[in-house]
């Protein structure tokens, strides 16, 4: 005699097998979303401050927590959020350029000043060269002034 099969053709033991993995697969899901919900939450509070348009943004993204249900539903509020990060990321590379280009100015005038000790405009220089250098945050141009 065979052993009892379902509708699919499979046997209780497979189907149970199969269970198991799909519930070992839900739980790793969730152990991801938990993780990328933690690690959103952590990236907004650091960022939190830079711009006070940008903290709406992250306080709303950071107070999301990622669950399969949750995602599915908010979607097209993630959809939004994501757009409105890109604008802010935006207006924050062009707030940086400009700050950059105003200290690269600002340099360029002290070093036209006549009597500079020697170091003081090799310094100078340095800084100028070292203006140019690819810049992603105002942290990283911080040192330069």
């Amino acid at each position: 005699m065979s052993d009892p099969v379902d509708m699919d053709g499979k046997s209780p033991e497979s189907l149970s097998v199969g269970l198991r993995l799909q519930e070992q697969q839900n739980r790793a899901l969730l152990e991801q979303l938990d993780l990328v919900s933690q690690l959103l939450r952590r990236t907004c509070h650091l960022s939190f401050g830079l711009d006070p348009e940008l903290d709406n943004d992250l306080q709303r993204l950071s107070n999301l927590m990622l669950t399969p249900e949750k995602l599915t539903r908010s979607q097209g509020q993630l959809a939004g959020l994501s757009d409105q990060l890109g604008l802010q990321q935006d207006k924050y590379e062009k707030r940086l350029a400009h700050w950059q280009a105003s200290l690269n100015d600002t340099l360029k005038q002290l070093n036209q000043i006549n009597g500079l000790p020697s170091e003081l405009r090799r310094q100078l220089k340095a800084l100028i060269s070292d203006l140019h250098l690819p810049r992603v945050s105002l942290y990283r141009l911080l040192p330069l002034t």
